[in-house]
């Protein structure tokens, strides 16, 4: 299809410890922090001609499931697996100097955790949260 253009792209990662024993514990076995077994990722985009120019839509998305984020594998300490979602709806005249357009990510306003800190000593724990659902207008030049 004339326009379309199409990008899927797939990780499988066993990212286990082998034999790893500290003095807090045994954590054979356990996933290392921050490491999904399964991501998945993907964009389409299409490009159409529209008042002398040409419109171009596009939707990305990344999936990645269950992260723990210590080396216990604490429950409490995991985010569940998340999709996220960005858009961008753009136009660009005959002569490609300059594109300007509107873009969206993390559209479906899914949680974001970057990270949890667990500070036991004191009983509760930090969470670091990344970029909510944000909004805005672009204007980019091809130089």
């Amino acid at each position: 299809m004339e326009g379309l253009t199409l990008q899927l792209g797939a990780s499988l990662l066993h990212a286990n410890y082998e034999d790893f024993q500290s003095l807090s514990g045994d954590f054979s076995g356990n996933t290392l922090p921050n490491a999904p077994k399964v991501s998945l990722n993907g964009m389409a985009e299409y490009k159409w001609p529209m008042f002398g120019g040409a419109m171009r839509a596009q939707a990305d998305a990344t999936y990645r499931s269950k992260i723990y984020f210590d080396t216990r594998n604490l429950e409490r300490l995991s985010d569940k697996s998340r999709t996220f979602v960005n858009a961008r709806l753009g136009w660009q005249p005959s002569d490609e100097r300059y594109e300007v357009g509107i873009w969206g990510r993390n559209v479906f306003e899914e949680t974001n955790i970057g990270d949890i800190i667990p500070i036991e000593g004191l009983g509760f724990d930090l969470f670091a949260m990344g970029r909510p659902k944000t909004y805005g207008v672009y204007l980019r030049f091809n130089y």
